[in-house]
């Protein structure tokens, strides 16, 4: 009888668990009309889901440092109070969860959004007793970067590189995992785009949550 490889599973939390897509846009429209900037000059709102929200201001709207902390503050006046709760989980997703949970994975969430804001969404769906941790980005836009989180989670963890596994949906995402020398699983029903998983090692794919089932008993020693 075989024994899992993988013992750990690292999950990205927007595209990947939960669809958040329309709190997220929600919020980003808000904060762009509190500083009078017009949609169309920003272009397509979908680019600012996934990456740390102060480095998507920075760039996609043309702020300073300073104007970009302002933007974030302006985002989260409105996702506290609604954004957060305009959201919902992928289909199958939680059945995939629990069935992960139940053959003793562990399961860790490992988030660029702000630690508070991650923990909240993860009891409204009523996973808390799914994932042994949870980390995420600090409120200040610091501990963001996905490669900076998924070092801490395998040095706090003390986790082997051959046993862990990282599920996202965006290139942040296979980039953190790429630096850390763990496998990636791209979860392409999320929001990522072929064209920007190009210069990313993707080990995997799955177009569905309950594939990831069969991609973990591929992975079985014999």
């Amino acid at each position: 009888m075989g024994e899992y490889m993988i013992k750990t599973v690292l999950f990205d939390l927007d595209g990947t668990i939960t669809d958040s897509k329309i709190g997220i846009l929600n919020s980003v429209e808000y904060a762009l009309e509190k500083l009078n900037i017009s949609k169309s000059k920003v272009g397509d709102l979908n680019k600012f889901i996934g990456p740390p929200l102060h480095k998507s201001f920075e760039k996609f709207c043309n702020l300073s440092e300073y104007d970009s902390k302002n933007a974030v503050e302006m985002f989260r006046e409105y996702f506290r109070e609604k954004g957060i709760v305009e959201n919902s989980l992928f289909p199958n997703i939680e059945k995939t969860l629990k069935d992960l949970k139940k053959d003793n994975y562990n399961l860790i969430i490992a988030t660029s959004k702000p630690l508070k804001f991650a923990k909240i969404v993860i009891s409204n769906f009523k996973l808390d007793k799914i994932f042994s941790n949870i980390y995420g980005g600090n409120m200040d836009g610091s501990f963001t970067d996905k490669s900076e989180i998924i070092s801490k989670i395998i040095s706090d963890k003390d986790l082997k590189r051959d046993e862990t596994i990282m599920v996202g949906d965006r290139s942040f995402d296979a980039t953190g995992a790429n630096n850390n020398k763990i496998p990636f699983v791209w979860a392409k029903y999320g929001y990522g785009k072929e064209e920007e998983m190009i210069d990313c090692k993707i080990d995997f794919t799955i177009d569905k949550s309950e594939d990831l089932l069969q991609v973990l008993r591929k992975m079985i020693k014999v």
